[in-house]
């Protein structure tokens, strides 16, 4: 059973056994944290604002392992490691700037380059960028109105992109589902 982790904007950390409720510990990152996920089953990653910053934490001391700041143009919105690759890390903006980087408990990764995710001219504004759970080096941005699928090495946009009527509702989230029948059932 592993441990829920919990952050909030005034940048409390709690763990959390998740059939008790229990705290079992708590910690402090003195930064308004904007996401978090486990790195492996000890180390926590922390994405900050004021300043940006990613941090590591020992999840099971409540002490800071490193930290990297991460000079962005515009606000970060959450980081994502690959599924078919954890050492690989990435780190959005709103609007479609992107880093990626190795990613070990030993050392803070290099996140001095970034590069923008763009479809046609324009920037995009995106509401949220998730890797593919069944598809090696896919992600998908979701913005407002459309759902456009990229290639993670190239970081083209490929393929198909879903677009919604004006007359319909925004996208808000997309919730990537199990597999059913051997298909991907990815929902937006």
């Amino acid at each position: 059973n592993r441990p829920i982790i919990s952050a909030d904007v005034e940048g409390h950390i709690l763990l959390l056994i998740p059939h008790t409720g229990k705290i079992v510990r708590q910690w402090n990152s003195q930064t308004p944290i904007i996401h978090l996920c486990w790195l492996d089953s000890v180390f926590v990653l922390t994405l900050s604002q004021n300043p940006y910053c990613l941090e590591l934490w020992n999840s099971s001391t409540g002490i800071r392992v490193w930290r990297r700041d991460v000079q962005a143009e515009e606000p970060l919105m959450s980081m994502s490691l690959d599924p078919f690759d954890s050492n690989r890390l990435s780190i959005f903006s709103t609007t479609g700037q992107i880093w990626t980087a190795n990613i070990t408990a030993d050392q803070a990764p290099d996140l001095s380059t970034s590069i923008r995710l763009q479809k046609g001219p324009n920037k995009l504004d995106c509401l949220q960028i998730v890797y593919s759970p069944h598809v090696r080096d896919i992600f998908y941005v979701l913005t407002k109105r459309e759902l456009i699928v990229f290639d993670a090495p190239t970081l083209l946009p490929i393929g198909g992109c879903v677009l919604t009527d004006r007359s319909k509702p925004n996208f808000f989230q997309d919730i990537s589902g199990e597999r059913s029948r051997g298909e991907n059932s990815d929902i937006t």
